[in-house]
């Protein structure tokens, strides 16, 4: 999530938050900013009460500062997909890589980056979607991979394709609608074509 420091709430906007709101607390900027980008949003157990300096009430604590979540504040994903990091501290942007961990309504998601020996936690990424490959031209990069079976997670090499599809090395032959459901590519992408962003 980005960080907007514009959007902190303080004693001077504190009529603003309500009770039940998500989102962070904490008593500096910096600290603020670490919460809103690497932890899950919390709910907001009152406004006002003990103190005049401090009237956002979360977790037994009163803070300073409240950071409300903005609505709709993060997009769906589910463990499997592929995204691409647009903006991470440890990979450059345009890495592609798999969601290995996703917390739904929080920050947390964690994306293995393709091409790098660890797993990032996502500052900002985007879905990215794969179909079949369509014919022999577009399976041709590939006629030297290592692909995995889904169900066994054996690998197999398809040495042989035509436009309808390829054969693996015990002669076996699956149309690329079979090779994109049942394999994926050595790396963990799926078989087949990335497709263009609409």
């Amino acid at each position: 999530m980005e960080f907007d420091k514009h959007k902190i709430l303080t004693v001077a906007t504190a009529n603003q938050a309500k009770k039940g709101m998500k989102g962070w607390c904490a008593d500096s900027m910096d600290y603020m900013m670490m919460k809103v980008i690497g932890y899950s949003p919390r709910e907001l157990n009152g406004v006002g009460g003990l103190s005049e300096t401090h009237p956002f009430y979360m977790g037994d604590f009163y803070w300073s500062l409240f950071y409300p979540v903005q609505e709709p504040a993060y997009p769906i994903f589910k463990v499997g997909d592929c995204v691409e990091i647009t903006e991470s501290f440890l990979v450059p942007a345009g890495t592609i890589g798999v969601v290995n961990y996703y917390e739904p309504d929080s920050t947390r998601m964690i994306v293995r980056a393709l091409g790098f020996p660890w797993d990032v936690l996502k500052i900002k990424c985007k879905l990215i979607t794969f179909r079949p490959f369509a014919n022999a031209e577009e399976f041709k990069p590939y006629r030297n991979e290592w692909f995995r079976d889904k169900t066994f997670g054996g690998f197999e090499h398809f040495d042989y394709y035509n436009d309808e599809g390829a054969k693996n090395s015990i002669r076996i032959y699956l149309s690329y609608a079979s090779l994109f459901k049942n394999f994926e590519m050595e790396n963990g992408l799926p078989c087949g074509v990335k497709e263009e962003s609409k």
